[in-house]
C-alpha cells in the first residue's frame, strides 16, 4: 500500500497510473479498507511511505507501463485480528523526521499547509494543477538509467525541485530530530 503524506503527489501518481478508459483515483486513507491486504499478508500491512520522485539529471525517471518511478521508505504494521476493523497507521517519528528534512532540503518548508491547500481544492481545480505540473516536468527518462537526483514538485511556485539522491539515501540515525 502506497502513503503519501503530499496529497498532491499522490494526484500525481494517479494521473500517470491511469489509463484510457481506467481511471486511478487518490483516496484519504480512511476510506481505505485494508483488511484483504492484511488477510493476504498473514497479519501484517505492508506500506511505503512516498517520498518523492525519481529523476535523472532533472529529468523525471518513468517506469516501463508510464508511471513515475517513486522513491519510497518502507515499513510493516502487525495488525491484530480483533483490531482489524480500525487499522491505526502511525509512521515513527524517525520516518517522520527524514520525511520533514527531505522537503525542507528542496525548499519546501511550508509542506504541511500546502497539503492543506491542496485539500480544499475542488476536483476541477485539482486536475488543472496536477496537468500543470505534468506540463512543467523538464523532461522524462525511461527506468534504468542511473536515479541521482529526489524530485518534489512545489505545489505553491508551480515548479520542480530537485535535491541530490543521498538526500533520500541518508541514514538520519545520526541527525538531530
Amino acid at each position: 500500500m502506497s502513503v503519501y503524506l503530499s496529497p498532491f503527489d499522490a494526484y500525481i501518481a494517479a494521473a500517470f497510473l491511469s489509463k484510457s478508459g481506467e481511471q486511478y483515483h487518490a483516496i484519504p486513507a480512511y476510506e481505505f479498507d485494508p483488511r484483504e491486504l492484511i488477510e493476504d499478508n498473514g497479519g501484517r500491512l505492508h506500506y511505503f511511505l512516498h517520498c518523492g520522485w525519481g529523476a535523472s539529471d532533472r529529468q523525471l525517471v518513468t517506469r516501463r507501463k508510464g508511471g513515475l518511478v517513486g522513491l519510497y521508505g518502507m515499513d510493516t504494521v502487525r495488525v491484530s485480528p480483533e483490531a482489524m476493523k480500525a487499522v491505526d497507521l502511525n509512521i515513527n517519528s524517525k520516518d517522520l523526521a527524514h520525511y520533514v528534512r527531505m522537503r525542507e532540503s528542496a525548499g519546501l518548508f511550508a509542506h504541511a499547509e500546502c497539503h492543506n491547500r491542496v485539500l480544499a481544492l475542488d476536483e476541477r481545480q485539482r486536475m488543472q494543477h496536477v496537468a500543470r505540473a505534468i506540463e512543467l516536468m523538464p523532461g522524462t527518462v525511461p527506468v534504468g538509467c542511473d536515479i541521482n537526483q529526489l524530485a518534489m514538485y512545489d505545489f505553491d511556485a508551480a515548479q520542480w525541485h530537485f535535491v541530490p539522491i543521498d538526500v533520500f539515501t541518508s541514514n538520519t540515525d545520526n541527525m538531530e530530530s
